[in-house]
């Protein structure tokens, strides 16, 4: 708002209130200011406290899921390296068979 604009809401007040009220009109507008300027920063600290309510849930819930992957990811190797050293020991003992084999049959 311009001065002008000021000045004129100044003198409409003075008409429709008269200079007796006035004091009491701009005590009470001001305290109807601070309660609306109250009330806006107690809504506002409502919907911050709720975001942030929201962002710890976000981030324990992304945890909880990197968690599991990387416990997955664990049991996958350790079933991995399980099954190369059972294919190992299966090709050894293949081997070894063959070998058995090949021996009694060039022995008879």
């Amino acid at each position: 708002m311009g001065g002008g604009e000021i000045l004129l809401i100044m003198v409409l007040a003075l008409m429709l209130f008269g200079s007796k009220k006035l004091p009491e009109v701009a005590r009470a507008m001001a305290k109807g200011m601070a309660e609306l300027r109250k009330a806006t920063d107690d809504i506002k600290r409502e919907f911050e406290n709720s975001a942030n309510e929201i962002k710890k849930d976000v981030t324990e819930i992304k945890d909880n899921i990197q968690s599991g992957v990387n416990e997955s990811s664990s049991g996958i190797s350790e079933m991995k390296e399980t099954f190369q050293q059972t294919a190992a020991d299966v090709n050894k003992d293949a081997a070894e068979i063959k070998n058995n084999l090949n021996q009694n049959l060039n022995t008879d």
